[in-house]
């Protein structure tokens, strides 16, 4: 009997089950089945460490961490749609400006479209709340350098547009009902407006104004707008356009130069339309241009990496007859000459001899000018782009040679070129 007590006793302690002392125990139980474990609310469950010195510190919610100015417009943003009440006028004012300067000062940070639709929701809400005197809280310089904050490299880098072309509009529509807006505040917002429109897919608009206000006044637009408006029908694909644009602006006296020709190269070979950069180079050629030496050596790079070689053979004769006048110039002469001879397929031993050749030939004109290991990566970067790794291994040996050390730029090229040949070991 005592057995069974105490067998059942501990059961019933096991399976966390409440022990009774009116139960009856003598009687007889036909069955046993063990009831389901019961476990403790893991609230109620103290967390047990070795004598309370390992016990894990109580977690704290991280604050989120707002750019400033982003939380009240948030805010706003939420009243509005809930119908409650917003924050205060000047909390507001002060948000907008604040978030513009932060980006402001931190360009390289990407804006996104959201965060521009916010701005332009606290913009509108402040003009529909001025008062009766119709002052908005913002001066027209603060209006003019948002404008300005709207070209910047971050907002640039934003995929959606609809927002910032909106907000440019609203800006400068608001910029020139002020009285105090001046003949230069007016031209910066004009301009900042053109460009935002003609960047943002919006170039048929930006040249409509464009026109607009050169015929009335040339001198309150910059003259790179009409370059601006070129490359903004580049991104929409419109070559037509692009032409007639060309066109339009020699006629009225601003001459598409070298300087535009070198802009409009540089977009497609930025975007790796080889076809289009090879057009555009020979559209600046047939208009007599002399295509600067930037605009050269971005296109022998195209051709180098493309296989356009018998097409770029003029190209590399031009850069040849033209000799370097500093070391500078001699290291991207050097680099752009030894990858074209590697793309001839030049072994290693003839590219070495060539190096001999123009270091001696910049030595005759009075510099002393040495490989260095940027110059022998360019040569692993191309084997490596070959998918040639037996030669990119000789490429680091005749560095060595040269009394060359790898960097850290080499390190990764080599990485590289292992991990797609498979050699790993």
């Amino acid at each position: 009997m005592h057995s069974h007590l105490t067998r059942h006793v501990f059961r019933q302690i096991v399976y966390n089950a409440i022990y009774s002392e009116t139960f009856c125990w003598c009687r007889p139980i036909a069955s046993h089945r063990p009831q389901a474990r019961r476990c403790l609310p893991s609230s109620t469950v103290p967390a047990r460490t070795l004598f309370g010195f390992s016990r894990q510190p109580t977690r704290k919610q991280k604050p989120p961490d707002f750019d400033p100015g982003l939380k009240e417009m948030l805010q706003l943003g939420q009243a509005l749609a809930k119908h409650e009440r917003p924050p205060p006028r000047s909390t507001l004012i002060h948000a907008f400006t604040s978030f513009v300067l932060d980006k402001q000062e931190n360009e390289r940070v990407a804006v996104e479209d959201s965060q521009i639709g916010l701005l332009l929701t606290t913009f509108r809400h402040l003009q529909d709340t001025q008062d009766e005197e119709g002052a908005l809280g913002l001066s027209v310089g603060e209006m003019v350098n948002a404008m300005s904050f709207l070209t910047g490299t971050g907002v640039r880098r934003a995929i959606e547009t609809a927002n910032t072309v909106s907000l440019a509009r609203t800006l400068f529509e608001e910029v020139n009902r002020k009285e105090e807006m001046t003949a230069e505040y007016r031209r910066q917002g004009l301009n900042t407006l053109i460009e935002v429109l003609a960047s943002k897919k919006k170039p048929m608009e930006a040249r409509d104004l464009l026109e607009e206000h050169w015929g009335k006044d040339p001198a309150s637009i910059d003259r790179r707008q009409w370059i601006n408006v070129v490359l903004g029908f580049a991104k929409v694909d419109e070559q037509e356009q692009m032409i007639r644009t060309i066109e339009t602006m020699e006629e009225h006296g601003v001459s598409f130069d070298s300087q535009a020709h070198q802009y409009v190269v540089e977009f497609y070979v930025s975007n790796k339309n080889v076809e289009m950069t090879k057009k555009w180079y020979d559209y600046g050629v047939a208009s007599g241009l002399k295509p600067t030496q930037r605009t050269l050596r971005r296109v022998l790079g195209v051709c180098i990496y493309n296989n356009e070689l018998e097409w770029g053979e003029p190209l590399l004769r031009s850069l040849v007859d033209g000799e370097p006048s500093n070391t500078k110039d001699s290291k991207v002469y050097w680099r752009l000459i030894l990858q074209w001879a590697a793309a001839k397929g030049k072994s290693v031993e003839e590219l070495d001899r060539l190096l001999n050749v123009m270091v001696q030939k910049t030595r005759e004109q009075g510099m002393d000018v040495q490989p260095n290991m940027g110059l022998i990566n360019s040569l692993i970067a191309f084997a490596t782009f070959k998918n040639d790794s037996y030669t990119a291994e000789r490429y680091l040996a005749l560095g060595r040679k040269w009394g060359l050390e790898p960097d850290s730029k080499t390190l990764l090229l080599q990485l590289e070129y292992r991990i797609s040949s498979g050699d790993l070991d």
